[in-house]
């Protein structure tokens, strides 16, 4: 039997571009040298964190194995984008995608990963046993951080290495006006956004408000047993998980809205748009329940002469270990996605525009023979939206 050569050290590699051929190695925790990204439809700058990185960096550029970043926060990696876009957006209409090009492996508790997920983003849906998969939310619920401020005009806008949660920048100017002054149509639209959620957000189009979620989002012992013995199953708008015990602005029942309850559900709103408006890292949680209606994500547009300033961040995916640890179960991505490559993209609902592009890949420990040289190269999932965690 041959000797066995000591384990080969884990290597990870982070790429960003325009698209999937334009694709080049970034210099991770590098704050003074974000990657300049630029097309017809998006330009900005990409910054990745990892928290004790020890992966690829291109030539000629430093190693950094962390940064005062990480100081007195949980979070184990940060993705960071600011730029503009060429021309407007509804709020409707920018998706924040996770997707693969073969198959998953998916673990038979899948399905209480994807739970686990909604409970902190209600505008997310996947479809995980698709031969396609993805996971993907609105890019206004998905982010852990949202910010804008006016175009300085400069061909490249300063980068800003820390951003501090601000949609008062997105908000149209008379968006309490409109709901402290409802008329017929506002009123119909408080009457659709007060339908029962029923399942984890199942795709485009699910309209939501959902009432106040725990601090941390948390699993009873059955929901976890019930995972354990099932088989993963897509969440998708045609097979939604029944009997989730969350609502919208309130409980369904067989009758219309009274004219009290539609000013109750409105007075809900307000009360929201009263919170997030306060802006910093307690108002997350409010953005993400208000923007997780399509009603008020239509309100919303990007527009060219704004810089827009986006984070994700999280304290569940670790990838120098490639692994996702939420309570009560793991996941180890290297064999989820059987070494493929894994794709996180800005992109338009229909995903014919992709604004940039991020790949994460990784050499995963093996132990060779000692004769034998080379390495098994397997691919990692891409940095998401998957929870807000300070």
């Amino acid at each position: 039997m041959a000797a066995l050569a000591p384990t080969v050290a884990e290597t990870l590699t982070i790429k960003t571009g325009t698209d999937g051929s334009s694709l080049q190695i970034l210099c991770v925790n590098d704050e003074e040298h974000p990657i300049h990204i630029k097309n017809e439809h998006f330009e900005g700058h990409v910054l990745v964190r990892v928290q004790n990185f020890r992966g690829v960096v291109p030539e000629g550029g430093r190693k950094i194995a962390t940064v005062p970043y990480f100081e007195g926060r949980k979070r184990l990696m940060s993705f960071q984008f600011q730029g503009k876009f060429a021309k407007e957006w509804n709020g409707e209409d920018l998706i924040w995608s996770q997707d693969w090009d073969q198959p998953l492996s998916a673990p038979k508790m899948i399905g209480l990963f994807t739970k686990f997920w909604s409970m902190s983003d209600p505008g997310s849906y996947s479809e995980i046993n698709s031969p396609t998969p993805y996971m993907r939310s609105y890019i206004l619920t998905a982010m852990c951080t949202i910010t804008s401020w006016k175009s300085t005009g400069e061909p490249i806008e300063p980068f800003r290495p820390i951003l501090v949660e601000n949609v008062n920048g997105l908000l149209p100017e008379n968006v309490l006006t409109k709901r402290t002054n409802p008329d017929p149509k506002t009123l119909l639209a408080a009457q659709m956004s007060a339908v029962s959620l029923g399942a984890p957000a199942s795709g485009p189009g699910t309209p939501a408000v959902v009432d106040e979620p725990e601090e941390e989002p948390t699993l009873t012992a059955e929901e976890i047993a019930a995972a354990q013995n099932e088989v993963a199953t897509p969440v998708s708008p045609t097979n939604a998980v029944p009997e989730q015990k969350r609502y919208f602005l309130r409980r369904p029942t067989n009758s219309q809205p009274t004219p009290a309850q539609l000013q109750a559900a409105l007075a809900k709103e307000i009360k929201l748009i009263e919170k997030i408006q306060g802006g910093g890292e307690d108002t997350v949680k409010d953005r993400r329940k208000f923007f997780a209606s399509e009603e008020n994500r239509k309100e919303i547009v990007f527009r060219p002469d704004t810089v827009y300033g986006f984070e994700v961040f999280n304290p569940y995916f670790d990838p120098n270990e490639f692994k996702i640890k939420i309570p009560a179960l793991t996941i180890d991505l290297g064999k989820v996605t059987n070494g493929q490559p894994m794709r996180l993209t800005l992109m338009n609902k229909e995903g014919t525009i992709k604004f940039f592009v991020v790949e994460v890949s990784v050499t995963q420990p093996e132990e060779v023979p000692a004769s034998v040289s080379g390495e098994k190269t397997t691919t990692l999932g891409r940095l998401g939206s998957f929870f807000n965690k300070k």
